[in-house]
């Protein structure tokens, strides 16, 4: 049996492998990352906050403010790191008026 046989069988031991040790079970496992409950969530979690961060970091620059509730903070364009000084302020907004 020649490689192109093997690898789809090889590649499905080495997943299940893998999803096996991030996955919760019973804590009577010596192995460590099976004694960790649903590992795979605490990624989405810091997935999660890592980008609903960046993108609120993002969001100030782009508006040219920082707005927290109703606290209301302009951003001063030396104050952006160099590479994203091009996206500050390029909407224009307000947060005082109607429009």
């Amino acid at each position: 049996m020649g490689w192109i046989e093997r690898f789809p069988q090889k590649s499905t031991e080495i997943a299940e492998y893998i999803a096996h040790g991030f996955h919760a079970v019973p804590r009577h496992d010596p192995n460590f990352l099976k004694t960790l409950p649903s590992l795979h969530r605490l990624f989405n979690v810091v997935g999660m906050v890592v980008g609903f961060s960046t993108v609120k970091y993002l969001a100030d620059i782009v508006f040219g403010h920082r707005i927290n509730g109703s606290e209301y903070e302009e951003i001063p364009k030396n104050k952006v790191i160099p590479p994203l000084r091009f996206l500050h302020g390029i909407v224009q907004y307000n947060p005082f008026s109607d429009n």
